[in-house]
């Protein structure tokens, strides 16, 4: 919302935003298994948070609108990392006959 009001270029602007959000979520998705095997679930639940922290704290002080598109490439990181380490983490702690409902609730 604030590169389109700021900058003038509704479309254009929002756009760059967004495909830059999905385009960096793709090979955090697609690789998420394998980084749970390494750095495991809590690890990148709290790394997910603390990019989410610096994030949102890059974003109180940039002074130019277009300067959000370099920071939404966290967004991988923070969105991707996080739904698919609570998800798996749901599938260990819940017993079987409960892991769809509880699935459901955290996605």
């Amino acid at each position: 919302a604030v590169v389109s009001t700021q900058s003038g270029h509704y479309g254009r602007g929002m756009g760059i935003v967004v495909l830059t959000e999905h385009l960096s979520e793709i090979p955090f998705f697609f690789f998420g298994e394998y980084a749970i095997k390494i750095f495991g679930h809590t690890r990148l639940i709290a790394s997910a948070c603390i990019v989410y922290a610096f994030r949102f704290l890059s974003y109180s002080i940039i002074s130019k609108p277009w300067l959000i598109v370099p920071f939404e490439i966290g967004n991988g990181v923070t969105l991707a990392l996080m739904w698919a380490s609570a998800a798996s983490y749901v599938c260990l702690v819940t017993p079987q006959k409960h892991q769809v409902g509880m699935q459901s609730g955290v996605l």
